[in-house]
């Protein structure tokens, strides 16, 4: 699976780390008795998936409650998965910041999926106050596709990029993992 370290970090073909998006919250986002992102963050072992690495993306700051988690599932079918989650001060906030990121996921940077991968519209898999879905047009070498579902639950923006060659699982782990991420949102 190292394509998927290599996309799930956002490192460029040479090695060097790539942002991919960034923003900037000013404030504190979240108020005493409220989750913060990686409190969010799901835990997804009944579906087969091994935390491999959790933390904050390299390019947030302090003023960002955001966090990310990366996963593997070594049972046939194998995935990866990565889920970046993003508290943010409002729902208007986090309406914004979903429009903004799920169009650009339509047209990721070359150094994200390669420098000739194409995105294409895919139905939604999982719940959400918004959500859009994303699938490259071909697959890399080893016969996989990266799906990118962005959702909003709330203030809660959330991106679950998945490796897999198989549709129909890809679809159910999904969705799965966008159930997760409601249920502790609540």
């Amino acid at each position: 699976m190292a394509f998927v370290a290599a996309f799930l970090v956002g490192c460029g073909s040479d090695g060097t780390p790539k942002t991919v998006a960034n923003f900037t919250v000013s404030g504190s986002p979240s108020t005493a008795g409220e989750l913060h992102a990686a409190e969010i963050m799901p835990k997804l072992d009944d579906l087969g998936f091994k935390l491999t690495q959790q933390g904050k993306p390299p390019a947030s700051t302090n003023f960002q409650d955001v966090a990310l988690a990366q996963y593997e599932k070594a049972a046939s079918p194998a995935m990866g998965a990565r889920v970046e989650i993003s508290v943010l001060p409002d729902v208007d906030t986090a309406t914004k910041q979903f429009a903004v990121l799920s169009e650009a996921l339509r047209n990721p940077p070359p150094d994200l999926f390669g420098p000739n991968a194409q995105q294409k519209d895919t139905p939604r898999a999982g719940p959400g106050d918004e959500g859009k879905s994303f699938v490259t047009a071909k697959p890399d070498g080893q016969g996989n596709f990266v799906w990118s579902d962005s959702y909003r639950f709330g203030r809660t923006f959330v991106i679950v990029y998945l490796l897999s060659n198989n549709e129909p699982e890809a679809l159910k782990a999904l969705k799965a993992i966008a159930e997760h991420i409601q249920a502790r949102t609540k």
